[in-house]
């Protein structure tokens, strides 16, 4: 009789074993279940950042993009400045040179018409000296004549 009932109690924790073997496989498969939920949901809350984060990636890109267009037309606008200085500054050299030139050209006329009237000047001069000198020979040959005259009646 004993035999039987160690038997019937060892059936029960078979049984009972064979039941907490089927309730850790449930627990297990459920536990798997959940893992790959768990990773799943944490794929896609990464999935979620990763494109956050490239859609930051992406606006600096732009932000770069637009600030190298910037950079290159400041550049080709700095370059444009520069040729019209450039030019600038050769027209101003090739003005002072012309202006330059008409200073010399009315110094040259100013000197020729100063020249010009001392010239005229010192001819008046000469003349006027030639002139009075012309007339006191007349004078002095009138009288001479005149007293030749005077001898001769």
């Amino acid at each position: 009789g004993q035999s039987t009932l160690e038997v019937e109690r060892m059936q029960r924790r078979v049984q009972e074993l064979e039941e907490l073997c089927a309730a850790l496989e449930t627990a297990h498969a459920e536990a798997l279940r959940c893992q790959e939920a768990d990773g799943i949901e944490k794929e896609a809350e990464l999935a979620g950042h990763v494109a956050v984060l490239q859609g930051e990636v992406n606006q600096h890109e732009e932000t770069l993009g637009a600030h190298r267009q910037y950079l290159h037309e400041a550049r080709a606008e700095k370059a444009a400045v520069e040729e019209h200085l450039s030019a600038l500054q050769m027209t101003m050299k090739e003005a002072r040179e012309e202006l330059s030139r008409r200073a010399r050209e009315r110094q040259l006329e100013v000197a020729k018409r100063v020249v010009g009237r001392m010239a005229h000047a010192e001819l008046t001069h000469v003349f006027d000296a030639w002139s009075l000198g012309a007339a006191k020979e007349r004078q002095a040959r009138h009288r001479i004549e005149g007293g030749q005259r005077g001898v001769a009646r």
